[in-house]
This record gives structure tokens, C-alpha cells and sequence, in this order.
């Protein structure tokens, strides 16, 4: 873990005194700890300036404070921090159900879980009713309840690898090797699509690549999501649905790694379906994303559930032996 996560994760475990001073802990998986924040512990988080506050597109801040607020980074910590809400008894319960069953399923594996993972409730009204996770936390937006038990939990299971994956980059890195994602040092989103890129809060920097053929040649990508119009009255339904997947061609060194332009700015590989492009042979079909942490996430919520209906079984297979060691 570098200093930068050591340090948020300090920083918000002294902003919550109330689970310092032995909070109840209504579930465990393995040795971590589930908490529930209340609100006013949750906004600590989410107003926190982690990974993926420094990494906010313009797209994302329109996209989400309201037009009679300025378009700030403030202003969008301010926005976010006041959808947190309380949680009810009854989803509670749900949650902690859910985690018990996840227990279960993975007491035979080595989760790599932080000491205490929290649970936090929102509107869902700053990022599309999503579930999503920041530091060592899984927000739950309200309108999840409204989902049956056997459609929240793969979700809370998939939220659960992001909390894992950026408490373990070692393991992170291993796995996405297994799909043929290699690391390199973090891309800089290239200005043409500063303003419509979309960040994900899971996985808000681009330090991933793979390789694909493209018409002529072999080209190493990093998979970047972008809005597919820039922001304004007809776009305000949703930033997520209204999204696509641009392969930027990119070059690498030791220390950087650029986007490669030409006259007409950044070049966009484009791909055939051929089964040998790496994108296309493991890319997440449930969401329709080419993202290693998306990808992996679904397939460990594979792993964790006992799911065979894959066709890439095997990368459920490579998954379950690492989480074994």
C-alpha cells in the first residue's frame, strides 16, 4: 500500500471516532469488520480528495452538481457529501445478510480484505444510483433496495473486489495479467477528451494497458471511457448510459506514457472482432465495459458465487488460485 493510501485511510479512520470507540460489528468476512456509517461519518468520505477527486473530468463535475451551483471541485465535494443518508433498520439487515452469505462462500480463499471495510448509504443522486466504492468503503445507493436479493448481491460482490484490488496493487496487478493488462506509468487523459472523459471511482486511473491488432499492426491501448456528446440538457439523464469506449494508441516509456496523436489528434485503434484481440475475448459483457477492474470484478463476483456459465472459465480458474495462496 503506497503513502498516499496509507495516509486517506488514516485520515478517515480519525474522522469517525464513533468506530474507533467500538462500534457494534454486525457481520465479518474473514478477520474485516463491517460498519455502517451513519450520514454525517459518510460525507467525511466521500468528501475526501482521494485518487479519484484528483482525477474529475469537466464532464464530471456538470454531470453532477446542479446548474445553479458553480462547476467547482468544491463544489462537487459539497454536492456529493450532502446525498449521504442514514441507514434503516430493514436494509440493515439486507446488507448485513448478504455479507454473511459472502462470508460463507469465501471462507476456503485469502481475500486480502483492509481490517474494517464501511458501509455507506446515499440518494444515489451523485452517480447515477450506482454502487460504487471510495477508500475502504461500499456505497449503496437508496434505489437499491428496490433490486431482489439475488440481483444486489453479485453487485455487492463486485463492489467487494474493487475495496480488495485497491487494497492489494500486487495482487491488483496479478490478476489483471491473467487478461493480459500490463502495467505501465498512468496515462494522462489527452485534451481532446478532457471534457467529455467520464472517471469511474473504482478504478479512476488509466495505468493499465493491453495489446490488440489493429488493421495493419500490433498497437498497445489503454481503453478510455468518454460521454458520447458533451454535457448539457440532453445529456443530463444519465453520464453512464450515454457513454462509449475510445482505444487510445498508446506509446510507453519507463516513466510516462502518452497518448500517440497525429494532425487529427489522438489515434483511436480501430479494432476488427477477431477472437484474438484481447479486448474482445475478455471484456465484461454485463456492462458492456473494457476496464481490467470492471472485468476482473465480474468474474471474481463469478468465483465468489460458483457461476459456470462463462466461456472464459479459465480465468475464473486463474482468479480462484491466486485467492487460494
Amino acid at each position: 500500500m503506497n503513502a498516499f493510501r496509507v495516509s486517506l485511510l488514516a485520515f478517515v479512520m480519525a474522522s469517525l471516532p464513533a468506530v474507533s470507540a467500538g462500534r457494534p460489528v454486525v457481520s465479518k468476512i474473514g478477520q474485516t469488520a463491517l460498519v455502517f456509517l451513519d450520514a454525517s461519518e459518510s460525507s467525511s468520505i466521500l468528501r475526501q480528495k482521494d485518487d479519484f477527486i484528483s482525477a474529475l473530468t469537466v464532464y464530471d463535475i456538470l454531470s453532477t452538481v446542479p446548474s445553479d451551483r458553480p462547476a467547482t471541485i468544491d463544489s462537487y465535494l459539497s454536492y456529493i457529501g450532502d446525498q449521504t443518508l442514514d441507514w434503516r433498520p430493514s436494509q440493515r439487515r439486507v446488507i448485513r445478510d448478504i455479507f454473511s452469505s459472502i462470508a460463507r462462500k469465501t471462507c476456503r480463499y485469502n481475500l486480502r480484505c483492509p481490517d474494517t471495510l464501511f458501509a455507506v448509504k446515499t440518494t444515489g443522486l451523485e452517480l447515477d444510483s450506482a454502487l460504487y466504492t471510495r477508500a475502504n468503503a461500499i456505497i449503496v445507493p437508496e434505489g437499491a433496495f428496490e433490486l431482489k436479493r439475488s440481483q444486489l448481491e453479485p453487485r455487492i460482490i463486485h463492489q467487494l473486489f474493487h475495496v480488495i484490488s485497491r487494497n492489494d496493487p500486487a495482487l491488483r496487478e496479478r490478476l489483471f495479467n491473467v487478461v493480459h493488462y500490463r502495467r505501465c506509468p498512468p496515462l494522462r487523459i489527452p485534451a481532446a477528451y478532457r471534457t467529455t472523459a467520464i472517471t469511474n471511482p473504482d478504478y479512476p486511473i488509466h495505468d493499465y494497458y493491453t495489446s490488440g491488432t489493429g488493421k495493419d499492426s500490433l498497437v498497445d491501448i489503454i481503453p478510455v471511457t468518454i460521454a458520447r456528446q458533451h454535457y448539457g440538457p440532453a445529456a443530463a439523464q444519465s453520464r453512464w448510459r450515454a457513454r462509449t469506449t475510445k482505444f487510445l494508441v498508446v506509446q510507453r516509456t519507463v516513466s510516462e506514457t502518452a497518448a500517440l496523436c497525429d494532425n487529427d489528434g489522438p489515434v483511436v485503434a480501430g479494432f476488427d472482432q477477431r477472437p484474438e484481440n484481447n479486448f474482445v475475448r475478455y471484456k465484461n459483457i454485463w456492462s458492456k465495459t473494457y476496464c481490467p477492474e470492471t472485468i476482473m470484478a465480474e468474474y471474481f463476483a463469478m468465483m465468489v458465487q460458483d457461476d459456470t456459465t462463462t466461456v472464459n472459465q479459465w480465468v475464473v480458474d486463474s482468479m480462484r488460485t491466486l485467492f487460494m495462496e
